[in-house]
């Protein structure tokens, strides 16, 4: 009988050991899983971003095609100098008077 109470005492510290050691391992599981889901969100977010990216440098490159066609620097003398050529005509629309009483 003696021999039965011994094994136990040496047990129940060994048993103690394995648990902490058990929940160590599952406490280290579940932060890689919630580091490894905050990483594919931030890697989704990027990723969007640099597809936003892609299409504004597309809209920028084909702006710097068109700066050097004398189409589009006649659009923007018109558009902010208010700029018109020799042969065109003004045409200036009156606003409809309102009767007087």
């Amino acid at each position: 009988m003696d021999k039965k109470k011994r094994s136990r005492t040496y047990n129940r510290p060994l048993m103690i050991v394995l648990i902490i050691g058990i929940l160590y391992i599952v406490y280290q599981f579940i932060s890689l899983e919630i580091s490894y889901h905050k990483l594919v969100a931030r890697r989704d977010r990027l990723a969007e971003e640099l597809a936003e990216k892609k299409v504004y440098y597309e809209n920028l490159q084909h702006t710097v095609e068109n700066a050097q066609s004398d189409q589009y620097i006649e659009e923007l003398a018109k558009k902010y100098l208010g700029l018109i050529r020799a042969d065109e005509k003004i045409l200036i629309l009156r606003q409809p008077q309102e009767p007087q009483e």
